[in-house]
């Protein structure tokens, strides 16, 4: 995709999640399938995930949204995104290639195991609605500073011995870790806010992934034993805005 064709592929994202309001994209590949006649005619976005339900390898590339325009359909052209995805996939070291869609789109079902994906879980989702007056969280967590952890994840890496993690790759890791909607980020950061989760095991899931990052990219020693204890503090000020030594590790109230 070009920067000039974000707007076009928003414009898809909002077709296919009716509920989608997001101005910008986020994924970390964003593939499209241009018309004969010029424009855009459908994408397939992507991203890295921790992991992935079915899958038994990490990282997995996943397939976070795929839509071709109705006048497209049925000719090869989500057959060629996903291709091409399959392809995305490889060059980023992924073994496996991870999707899913609603169990009632029996045209997508169909479509991905004609594709030659294999279906491994089916889920049902709840929502209940809850009456009466909501009270609000007595301290809300805000996000973390990502140039704090960006230049936390350099010295880490640096000590680990690993090739040093470009400033894009760390963002979208620390991104998917804590803010994106994928298991491994979604719930972590709700009990985070919640304080269910605390300072410690939220520096402790953060270090866990950056470490399996960086095996992926050739560290031969455990991030998380060789971290000395200034480079601990540093993701600690970058997380929490105060050094390690002022965290609780099992708070008796809310964290400020």
């Amino acid at each position: 995709m070009r920067s000039d064709e974000a707007g076009e592929v928003l414009r898809r994202m909002r077709l296919l999640w009716p509920d989608c309001d997001d101005e910008e994209i986020v994924d970390d590949a964003v593939l499209v399938l241009v018309r004969d006649d010029a424009g855009l005619g459908g994408f397939l976005s992507l991203s890295l995930r921790p992991w992935a339900e079915g899958c038994t390898s990490e990282p997995v590339a996943y397939v976070e949204g795929w839509w071709v325009d109705e006048d497209l359909r049925r000719r090869g052209g989500g057959r060629a995104l996903m291709d091409a995805a399959e392809a995305w996939a490889r060059e980023h070291g992924s073994h496996e290639l991870g999707s899913d869609t609603n169990v009632e789109n029996t045209l997508s079902v169909r479509a991905h195991l004609a594709l030659g994906f294999d279906e491994v879980e089916r889920v049902v989702s709840f929502r209940k609605r809850l009456a009466g007056r909501v009270r609000p969280p007595s301290c809300p967590r805000t996000r973390p500073d990502l140039p704090g952890l960006v230049a936390a994840g350099v010295l880490a890496a640096r000590l680990a011995g690993a090739p040093r993690p470009t400033d894009g790759e760390l963002v979208a890791l620390y991104d998917r870790i804590l803010f994106r909607s994928q298991p491994a980020g979604k719930d972590a950061w709700a009990c985070y806010q919640a304080g269910l989760l605390t300072d410690i095991e939220a520096r402790d899931l953060v270090l866990a992934h950056l470490d399996t990052h960086l095996e992926h990219r050739g560290a031969t020693t455990g991030l998380v034993a060789a971290l000395l204890p200034e480079h601990v503090e540093c993701f600690d000020r970058a997380l929490f805005g105060r050094p390690a030594t002022e965290i609780a590790r099992y708070p008796s109230g809310p964290i400020e």
